[in-house]
């Protein structure tokens, strides 16, 4: 790790980060699996830099360990759909407030029907 007069210049390798990273790596299939928390890191990892969603992922599943173990709580999963539905959801917060910003009013069009009545040939 490189010092300069007692000062980290470069966070990439420390301890920590491989700490938690080994951790993480223990947990076996779980970047690939759909549950919320294999969706929510992966968010994190299109969204910041992997060391740090590795960091973010593991402090998420410590909280919820914590929470199981002082309080009792069961961990209910929830799945890679109600993920998608609130990710969804705040995106749609994110555009009409923006759009309100700007002047605009957004309405949400209804989905379009396939028509399977007529077939191309």
């Amino acid at each position: 790790m490189p010092f300069s007069a007692q000062t980290i210049l470069s966070w990439a390798t420390t301890k920590d980060t491989q700490e938690s990273e080994f951790s993480y790596k223990s947990l076996g299939t779980f970047p690939t699996d759909d549950t919320f928390i294999g969706a929510a890191h992966r968010a994190r990892m299109a969204r910041i830099p992997k060391a740090c969603a590795i960091k973010a992922t593991a402090h998420q599943l410590a909280r919820l360990i914590y929470a199981m173990l002082t309080q009792g709580k069961a961990y209910i999963e929830y799945g890679i759909d109600r993920f998608e539905s609130e990710h969804r959801n705040k995106q749609l917060r994110q555009l009409q407030r923006k759009a309100a910003q700007l002047g605009f009013v957004l309405t949400e069009k209804p989905a379009l029907k396939m028509q399977h009545d007529h077939i191309l040939g």
